[in-house]
């Protein structure tokens, strides 16, 4: 997480790699590694394709997610094909052919988006009237999703849960708990 705030984060991630990761001796079918690079604006084109030269290390050990908010996924397309593109859908399907993730996870504020190998999934964010805070949302989301997978959801399944781990979260202000979630998704079935 943060890779783009902290300075150090490439060779934490190469320790990881040489130290821990080939020392595995049990590797579990939810295992996976979940990148969030945060706000690159401040790094450069090549560290940005260094960081992903290092992610496809961490696939041989384990699955890689990664995820991207819109203004990351425009940054890391132009690092990745030195031009730009405005569509979310179509920058996330270049930017999975050019890295190939296990899943590859966009979100904006209005939508969220989920691709693997297989499928593409996409979902409309909940709309939140009078929001208690943003900043937050989407490390909510990401963690919402995480959970899903451990919780061995498919990727469409994993974005609802992560798009109402994410809805709470700007309702309240406040990180939900399990029950918070089945409450919430329930009220909307009754809708």
């Amino acid at each position: 997480m943060n890779w783009s705030e902290i300075d150090a984060s490439a060779d934490i991630w190469k320790g990881l790699l040489k130290d821990v990761f080939p020392k595995q001796t049990i590797r579990q079918k939810k295992q996976f590694a979940f990148f969030d690079l945060s706000d690159c604006s401040k790094r450069s084109d090549e560290a940005i394709r260094g960081a992903f030269t290092l992610m496809e290390e961490f696939a041989r050990y384990t699955k890689v997610l990664l995820s991207l908010n819109k203004n990351e996924a425009q940054l890391v397309y132009r690092a990745l094909y030195k031009n730009s593109e405005k569509d979310l859908k179509e920058l996330g399907i270049k930017i999975f052919e050019k890295l190939e993730p296990e899943i590859l996870l966009l979100l904006s504020s209005s939508q969220a988006i989920a691709i693997n190998h297989k499928d593409i999934f996409s979902q409309n964010s909940f709309f939140i009237k009078n929001p208690r805070i943003s900043t937050g949302a989407g490390d909510n989301f990401n963690a919402g999703f995480a959970v899903a997978q451990l919780l061995e959801l498919d990727p469409d399944s994993s974005l609802l849960f992560a798009n109402s781990v994410a809805a709470i979260y700007v309702k309240t202000g406040t990180s939900p708990q399990l029950p918070d979630i089945i409450e919430f998704l329930e009220k909307l079935q009754k809708n």
